[in-house]
């Protein structure tokens, strides 16, 4: 699984972000992950870092632009091939793994609420290399059934409903697809409509991935849901009732 947030502020950040997934998507297409994980992990992040900005490289000739600020986007992706498991950050948004019992068993958290930062970095930060994160897991060793991903929208619900523990919000959303309520895109859609009660909480990205090994895999095609205009509608009906009393 791979996700991408673009900076609000970058003009071709929708664009920098669909680069950003679909390069990442391509190493993995010609490269397996053992392949991979053969690299230090230097030349690991390295690797994934060039292959991503030869593609905005790109796609920045092609729209004539060369103030890289423009391409900023996030990182995040997850590699299972049944004999290890990757996971790769950079930015905020986090991803959480849990066990067969839904217990928590790793967190890859955003840096700049963890306190190590004030800043978001990109795939264009020059420092970049020195703030994406790797792990690595061997899946003999552990018993990790099923992972979550999200970007700093929904994460920002996940810490204030579990009261600045967004753990217990993201094992309390795995538990929903572990007991099955949760099997297709529409189920989560509604739950997360219920979970965030707060209107703040729609106003940013909201970007959820989610892999369950018990699951079969979903070959629907994934339709974009907009929280900003659901609650944009809200405000705005809200208004209308308002001018009619």
């Amino acid at each position: 699984m791979a996700l991408s947030d673009g900076a609000t502020s970058a003009k071709y950040a929708k664009e920098a972000a669909k680069v950003t997934v679909e390069s990442v998507i391509d190493y993995f297409s010609r490269h397996t992950l053992n392949e991979y994980l053969m690299c230090d992990q230097t030349e690991q992040k390295e690797t994934i870092l060039n292959h991503i900005l030869n593609g905005l490289i790109t796609f920045a000739k092609q729209v004539g632009c060369s103030d890289s600020r423009e391409f900023s986007a996030t990182l995040l992706f997850l590699i299972n091939d049944g004999t290890n498991l990757l996971t790769c950050h950079l930015g905020d948004g986090a991803i959480f793994l849990a066990n067969s019992n839904n217990d928590i068993v790793f967190v890859s958290g955003p840096d700049n609420i963890n306190g190590f930062s004030n800043r978001t970095f990109f795939i264009v930060s020059k420092d970049a290399i020195e703030h994406i994160r790797i792990d690595q897991f061997e899946i003999a060793e552990i018993d990790i059934i099923r992972a979550l991903m999200t970007s700093d929208g929904a994460y920002l619900m996940f810490y204030n409903r579990g009261n600045l523990n967004a753990s217990s919000t993201a094992k309390e959303l795995l538990s929903y697809t572990k007991d099955k309520l949760i099997s297709n895109d529409d189920d989560l859609c509604r739950t997360l409509n219920q979970m965030a009660e707060i209107p703040s909480e729609r106003l940013d990205d909201w970007s959820i991935l989610i892999f369950d090994a018990n699951q079969k895999k979903n070959n629907s095609t994934l339709e974009i849901v907009s929280m900003l205009s659901e609650e944009m509608k809200r405000i705005s009906d809200k208004r209308k009732n308002y001018e009619n009393m």
